[in-house]
């Protein structure tokens, strides 16, 4: 009868042990993100380079060299806009 009351004495410990646990892990805050105004430069200049990087692909494709694909490139995005 004791060794049943010592056992559930331990049972209720853990509970409360791992129930604090739970309480510490949903206050730990989690690691930094990208948001707001930098997610969204980061975001525009991963586009940009990604049209700029398929554009000379393109010319390549085309016969061009590169070093002319990639001043028609240049000229074409910031010329036209």
């Amino acid at each position: 009868m004791l060794s049943r009351s010592l056992d559930n004495v331990r049972k209720a410990q853990q509970l409360v042990e791992s129930a604090a646990l739970v309480d510490q892990q949903k206050s730990v805050p989690q690691r930094a993100q990208f948001s707001g105004p930098l997610r969204k430069v980061i975001t525009g200049i991963a586009f940009f380079v990604t049209i700029c990087v398929t554009a000379v692909f393109g010319y390549v494709a085309a016969g061009w060299q590169v070093a002319n694909s990639i001043y028609m490139v240049i000229i074409t995005i910031f010329g036209v806009g």
